[in-house]
């Protein structure tokens, strides 16, 4: 009994699996509109991050990156409700042609998990900037990398905080990070404050 369940098992974990979209293996060009449809609360957006047009959604539980799947979040951390969400980069709206994606992250497991997978899979970033005051719970951090192999440029900012829960002592530990893959070549410009290029290299 326990081995056909674990059998059992075994197979929800590779359906499971098989019906989400890995974002590293959508390949730049394809239209994802077919993609588009699955996702109900899709929605036509910008995201400051890729100079392009796309579409925003926190279902994020229809996706994975390489082995790693996504997970639908939202937590209410007495402030305000913090949300995963996935940008969607296209061409254009008429075409939906794949340019990459934005991940915004707030998960504080999921987030660690991505980030100890780019960091083991991508290598030497070519920019790199880290600030870490670990007794105050203060992380900024900033990774880029060029994978010419792939076609694609990946980025890492990564932001942790620790402020006390109102007027208590208790303390709430703030995740916000952000994945982004982008065809290489693409128009990108960083903001100011999240451009590893006027930072400090380490």
């Amino acid at each position: 009994m326990k081995k056909l369940l674990s059998f059992l098992f075994c197979i929800f974990l590779m359906v499971s699996c098989q019906s989400q979209t890995d974002l590293e293996a959508l390949k730049f060009g394809t239209d994802i509109s077919t993609l588009l449809n699955k996702l109900e609360d899709q929605h036509k957006d910008t995201d400051y991050n890729i100079p392009r047009y796309g579409y925003s959604t926190q279902q994020l539980d229809h996706f994975m990156i390489g082995n790693i799947a996504l997970n639908t979040y939202s937590f209410d951390n007495y402030y305000n409700t913090l949300d995963n969400e996935l940008y969607l980069a296209v061409d254009s709206y008429k075409n939906n042609q794949y340019v990459g994606f934005s991940a915004l992250i707030q998960d504080t497991e999921k987030e660690q998990e991505l980030t100890d997978y780019f960091l083991s899979q991508m290598g030497v970033p070519i920019k790199k900037y880290i600030n870490e005051k670990k007794e105050k719970g203060y992380l900024d951090a900033q990774y880029l990398w060029d994978d010419p192999k792939n076609d694609r440029l990946v980025y890492i900012d990564r932001h942790h905080t620790r402020n006390k829960k109102g007027n208590t002592e208790e303390e709430i530990r703030f995740v916000e990070t952000i994945f982004l893959i982008v065809e290489r070549g693409l128009i990108f410009v960083p903001n100011k404050g999240t451009n590893p290029e006027t930072k400090k290299n380490t």
